[in-house]
């Protein structure tokens, strides 16, 4: 692992999310883990106009870059902003995946707490903060909708009549 340092803008929840699943920032992702594979992957040399690094306020998620075999970490050290963004919706695709999975667990029969608590209770275990329920409340709603749609869409499908009629 190198010792340098890249920043990443991400919303606020996603940068708690991680520093709670990673440690604190700047974060050091595991050896093989495919954070690192996804930061080796897209690192470029800086354009000539680069000033360094950007600081994004708040939305700001520094990590360490990982050593790479091909690129030398001293002239690999810029992320383009669509890299940056497809890291970030990666990370906030795993936060919903952990999300939706907790809530499964804590709706199911045998726990059965309702949205809100299961909703506070993941926060809290995540160290999420509390302002941003509405956004997770309202994630499970659309989640759940989905689903909805899905099924019904495929029961739709199902109860039509064949293109063909058979002979």
């Amino acid at each position: 692992m190198s010792e340098f340092k890249i920043n990443i803008r991400c919303p606020r929840p996603v940068i708690e999310f991680m520093e709670t699943r990673y440690g604190e920032q700047p974060i050091r992702f595991p050896r093989k883990d495919r954070f690192n594979s996804m930061l080796s992957f897209t690192l470029q040399k800086p354009p000539k106009d680069y000033a360094g690094e950007m600081n994004f306020g708040s939305e700001n998620l520094s990590v360490f870059l990982p050593s790479m075999e091909d690129k030398n970490v001293r002239c690999w050290n810029y992320l383009t902003e669509v890299a940056m963004q497809e890291i970030s919706a990666k990370m906030k695709a795993l936060l919903k995946a952990e999300f939706h999975s907790f809530m499964d667990v804590a709706r199911s029969k045998e726990i059965s707490f309702n949205a809100h608590a299961s909703v506070y209770l993941f926060m809290e275990q995540n160290g999420i903060n509390p302002a941003a329920f509405d956004m997770l409340l309202k994630e499970r709603k659309r989640y759940l909708q989905r689903i909805r749609w899905h099924r019904f869409h495929k029961k739709i499908v199902s109860g039509k009549p064949a293109v063909c009629p058979p002979e």
